[in-house]
């Protein structure tokens, strides 16, 4: 999508609009106008305001913007009129005299008129779901909400499953860390937590390769490896269920939870998710229930709020993509695990000292390489002399 070097657009106000960031925060949809003297297409934003989509989308985190032709004065006064069903929610107006976003997106409609309907804007700026046409007896809100409730269930199902498979992963790799052998040779007189930080400094791909060259860099790297997996998933964790859950559950069970706000029910010692469809009254709400055709009355007292609260559809594949990559490090750590460590090789720390000299396979350059290639350096002149003094020891 064309925008400046910043990725922002601006507003009928002539207020920059930062897409990059919007659409990291929020799941950002632009709801395209035919042309300023349309009368159905302002029908349509009137349509996403009343309740209850209005709260719908409040409550998953959706962020309309608003694409039109010009002039830009007929667009801010359409703007203005809509400002009674708006209220209180931002909704940016951007006037595309040229029509260059819509030919950008493909919704050229041609004699200066943009093709109605619906898009999403991902993060990267390029256009994900769509949706095509619009008339009087045919708006797009309902294929929206489905589009939202799909790409949401399916956002959450993936973060829950990749931090799942984290945790038992990681369970594994630091009981494997833990019982690996090290015996007096492979013992290196180093100061604890040099060789993890000097390990750092690698790129993955030559972390992986030095932790290969002996089983104390290979302890040392699965150190490091663990370490930045279990800060991470405390992060992820506590996005996931952190003090913003611990808010909203406590302003559900006071009888103050929102229309359409995410719950979690817990009756019977079962978790089932849902959402709010009526406020609570006498101390009961009514429920929503996910997979469940009719809502249902619940307590306030076995009401939570969501896991994953105030997390966006953006936020969740960020989250999902960091995993990923974190359960590669692992793959990477098993991999160069101590079955391939059966015996240390001396030619293997000379390999790794010679590859550091390499200022291609580090990120910080030739001087944290010849730091590194002399620590490699070392170890092998130091179990060189270790290995002289057993085969010592063993003749006399």
């Amino acid at each position: 999508m064309n925008a400046d070097q910043l990725g922002c657009l601006v507003d009928v106000d002539g207020k920059a609009v930062c897409m990059p960031t919007l659409c990291r925060d929020r799941l950002v949809i632009f709801c395209t106008f035919k042309a300023v003297p349309c009368p159905v297409c302002p029908e349509q934003l009137r349509r996403l305001m009343r309740e209850p989509l209005r709260s719908f989308f409040r409550e998953n985190l959706v962020q309309f913007v608003v694409l039109c032709p010009g002039p830009l004065e007929g667009l801010r006064g359409s703007r203005d009129e809509l400002q009674t069903v708006l209220r209180d929610e931002w909704v940016p107006f951007i006037c595309d005299e040229d029509l260059s976003l819509a030919r950008a997106v493909g919704a050229e409609m041609g004699w200066g008129m943009i093709t109605p309907g619906f898009f999403e804007l991902r993060p990267d700026l390029n256009v994900g779901w769509s949706q095509v046409g619009r008339g009087p007896g045919n708006f797009g809100d309902a294929k929206v909400v489905r589009f939202v409730l799909s790409t949401q269930q399916q956002a959450l199902a993936e973060a829950e499953r990749l931090l799942h498979e984290l945790c038992e992963r990681l369970q594994d790799a630091q009981r494997s860390l833990e019982s690996a052998p090290v015996t007096a040779q492979q013992r290196m007189p180093l100061p604890q937590g040099l060789l993890e930080e000097c390990l750092q400094l690698l790129s993955p791909a030559a972390r992986h390769s030095a932790a290969s060259a002996c089983r104390e860099w290979h302890l040392s790297f699965g150190k490091a490896v663990l370490k930045d997996v279990e800060d991470c998933r405390a992060e992820v964790e506590e996005l996931r269920d952190g003090p913003l859950r611990a808010k909203e559950t406590e302003m559900i069970q006071e009888g103050r939870g929102r229309l359409h706000q995410a719950i979690q029910s817990t009756r019977a010692g079962h978790i089932r998710r849902g959402c709010i469809r009526k406020t609570c009254k006498d101390g009961f709400y009514e429920i929503d229930q996910v997979d469940q055709k009719d809502p249902c009355l619940e307590a306030a007292s076995t009401l939570a709020a969501a896991f994953w609260t105030g997390v966006s559809v953006p936020r969740l594949h960020a989250v999902a993509k960091r995993l990923a990559v974190k359960l590669q490090a692992l793959e990477a750590l098993r991999c160069s695990g101590p079955a391939s460590l059966e015996m240390t090789s001396v030619t293997r720390l000379e390999g790794a000292a010679s590859a550091a000299t390499t200022p291609s396979t580090w990120h910080q350059g030739v001087k944290v390489g010849a730091a590194v290639a002399a620590l490699a350096t070392a170890a092998g002149a130091w179990m060189r002399q270790m290995s002289a003094r057993y085969s010592q020891d063993s003749g006399n």
